[in-house]
């Protein structure tokens, strides 16, 4: 019975051994598996960055032709009211000379 005793214990000592490794282990792999979660998160936090601020470039450069694009259309329309009003300037002048003219011929 002595002997079955002491197997026992030493049954039961390898199992507490076993139980305790297999903790080391679980947590050892746990950990692992921390820092490699962490890893990943750090790549695709800097990856979308990356892409953010493509994304904003490509935006600002569209904005910026957009932009130009209005600038340009705008001067055009500016250049020809200007045209315009000076035609128009230039024909009410002529009219109202004519007027001066045509009063100064009328003898009173």
């Amino acid at each position: 019975m002595e002997k079955v005793l002491k197997a026992l214990k030493k049954v039961e000592e390898e199992a507490d051994e076993i139980e305790r490794s297999s903790k080391d282990k679980a947590s050892e792999l746990v950990r692992k598996a921390e820092e490699d979660a962490k890893r990943l998160e750090c790549e695709l936090e800097g990856k979308a960055k990356v892409i953010g601020e493509r994304l904003v470039a490509e935006k600002m450069d569209a904005a910026r032709r957009e932009s130009d694009r209005i600038r340009a259309e705008t001067e055009k329309t500016a250049a020809e009211m200007e045209k315009k009003a000076k035609k128009n300037l230039e024909k009410s002048v002529n009219e109202v000379v004519d007027a001066v003219v045509r009063r100064m011929r009328i003898p009173s």
